[in-house]
């Protein structure tokens, strides 16, 4: 049977509010972290009288999981909807992937570092410092960015072959006729290969 399968991976994370050696392989309960629920904020602040540089450091986010020994042969990708500003997830201690950008999604396939018969954890290190190479700053900028995992996280199960990123583009439109640019990427990876469909 073909399916998706969409996991809520929003709760039961720990906190880490600073950056120490050997972070990425604490393990969750660890006294030194915190329980949190996503989405989440590095830090609190008041409404008013901060600086910046109260938010602008680098933390790390920690859950552990199984992964049901029904979902073996299939792909397991993990979504992050936001991120202030660059994450780098690691699972099992190794390191799967960075994304930068805090205001867009972004996902890794983390099949091939997940254990089926026994606990996985997935650390994310948040960067939330000031970055000028990382839009939107490195221009002028005048609303507060923020730190952490600050949007939706989710677990997914697909086949071998599946539809990993689609966008529907409106070339034109009226109140008769639309004219429409659908681009889609399929992953076969029974093949090994990805296609671009247009």
């Amino acid at each position: 049977m073909k399916y998706r399968k969409v996991l809520n991976f929003n709760t039961d994370w720990y906190f880490l509010d600073k950056d120490i050696e050997n972070a990425k392989n604490i393990h969750p309960g660890d006294n030194k972290l915190v329980k949190v629920n996503l989405p989440h904020s590095n830090k609190i602040l008041p409404h008013h009288y901060f600086e910046e540089k109260d938010y602008q450091f680098i933390s790390w986010y920690y859950r552990n999981f199984y992964i049901n020994k029904e979902y073996r042969g299939k792909r397991i990708i993990v979504e992050f909807d936001g991120v202030m500003s660059v994450a780098d997830v690691y699972v099992n201690g190794k390191i799967v992937g960075r994304h930068k950008g805090g205001y867009t999604s972004f996902s890794f396939d983390i099949t091939d570092y997940v254990n089926f018969d026994e606990e996985n954890v997935v650390a994310v290190k948040v960067d939330s410092t000031h970055r000028t190479d990382i839009p939107p700053e490195g221009g002028v900028v005048d609303y507060m960015l923020f730190g952490g995992i600050y949007r939706n996280v989710r677990l997914v199960m697909v086949e071998n072959i599946h539809i990993s990123w689609s966008f529907v583009e409106v070339i034109e439109a009226t109140k008769k006729l639309a004219t429409i640019y659908p681009k889609i990427e399929l992953n076969n990876l029974d093949i090994t290969e990805i296609k671009r469909l247009q």
